[in-house]
């Protein structure tokens, strides 16, 4: 991966194999170290995915924030375990494939062309298909504002 990623403005984790959370921490470490903005989704359990967040490096909180900042919450509601340890792997669900994909390619053309602020800066979001339930957390400020 290393190999790919110099040189492009923008990478985007869709990979859910093993799971989400170890194709995120590949993406992050090789687009950190590059300073190259990135998005991440994926799904897990078969009918849960999770949506974001974008990261455009020094303009929004990055992939560690976040895990501080859902530890922490975590430890505040064990309900929030949604989001930090699950690596449940099962086959994808096409429906929840496509819709995860939509609002990921919907941020890029925004981060690429500019056309308006990424929705998912800041964002990250989970769609169950099982129980019709979306859950949106943000983490909004920069942790060394």
């Amino acid at each position: 991966m290393r190999g790919i990623i110099p040189g492009h403005d923008l990478v985007i984790n869709a990979m859910d194999d093993p799971d989400i959370n170890t194709t995120s921490s590949w993406v992050v470490e090789v687009a950190e170290r590059g300073g190259i903005s990135y998005l991440l989704a994926g799904g897990y359990s078969g009918h849960i995915g999770r949506i974001g967040p974008t990261v455009l490096p020094g303009e929004t909180p990055d992939w560690s924030e976040f895990q501080q900042y859902y530890a922490m919450r975590t430890r505040e509601n064990p309900v929030m375990s949604f989001v930090v340890g699950r690596e449940n792997h099962k086959a994808a669900f096409a429906p929840l494939s496509a819709l995860v994909s939509a609002l990921q390619v919907w941020d890029a053309i925004r981060v690429l062309t500019r056309l308006g602020p990424p929705l998912l800066a800041g964002m990250l979001g989970e769609v169950d298909f099982a129980s019709g339930e979306v859950r949106w957390e943000s983490v909004s400020e920069r942790a060394d504002s």
